[in-house]
């Protein structure tokens, strides 16, 4: 596998009939095997099957629910989250993932039944503060989301979690606090497309579209042909003339 003969891996681990015994590095290295072949399909057949021949081993299930994520099959990875919930009904970690999954999928009444759900210790967990924050500011509570969500921002300072941050405060009319916040965010990590754009965004929001024009510009350096920047800034140089 290592040598990338994905093929190969697949002709030999195929020839052994999985058991209830089969060592988890069995199916994670056939699972692998065919994602990394661009069999995805069949990956996830893997985890499935795994799953029907280890039904009580759990990270059968949190591969199920990793696959149909990375593939951003969200409403396949909720089904995986849930058949996971039922069988281990008190695990947080499955309750998390069924709350995530819910948000994802915008079913914001669900999520907050899942959330619900939870031990204590897990919804005062940093994870369990950032899906609560999450559930409200999906809500429309973005002044009560804030504080959780910069919470959780600050154990993972990803761009997903910067990005609900930055929308909470743009939802409070914080426009300028936003683009600082967003900034920041860019010298932590490596400039992305996403923040140049949600910047440029928050710019015509305050009515600074010199800045604006800027941010998309920049966009437009990164990526020629993105379609958000090539609108707005059309619309921005109609609207001063500059056409």
């Amino acid at each position: 596998l290592s040598l990338e003969r994905y093929s190969q891996s697949i002709s030999l681990l195929e020839k052994f009939t999985p058991l209830k015994t089969s060592p988890e590095r069995f199916w994670v290295v056939l699972g692998n095997a065919y994602f990394l072949n661009e069999q995805p399909d069949e990956a996830v057949d893997v985890a499935k099957n795994w799953i029907e021949v280890q039904p009580n081993n759990k990270d059968a299930y949190l591969r199920l629910i990793a696959l149909h994520d990375s593939l951003k099959n969200n409403t396949q990875a909720l089904d995986a989250a849930k058949l996971a919930q039922k069988r281990f009904s008190t695990d947080d970690q499955f309750n998390m993932l069924v709350t995530y999954f819910n948000l994802v999928t915008d079913d914001v009444s669900a999520a907050q039944r899942s959330f619900d759900n939870l031990s204590e210790s897990a919804k005062n967990s940093v994870v369990g503060q950032g899906l609560f924050g999450q559930i409200l500011l999906a809500k429309g509570e973005p002044a009560a989301a804030l504080p959780k969500l910069k919470i959780f921002y600050q154990q993972k300072a990803n761009q997903v979690n910067a990005t609900l941050v930055a929308k909470a405060m743009k939802e409070m009319n914080q426009y300028p606090q936003a683009i600082a916040f967003l900034q920041e965010h860019q010298q932590k990590v490596n400039k992305s497309i996403a923040s140049e754009v949600q910047i440029a965004e928050l710019a015509i929001l305050s009515d600074d579209y010199d800045f604006a024009v800027k941010q998309y510009e920049a966009v437009l350096e990164l990526d020629p042909n993105n379609s958000r920047a090539l609108n707005n800034l059309a619309y921005i140089l109609i609207e001063q003339g500059s056409y």
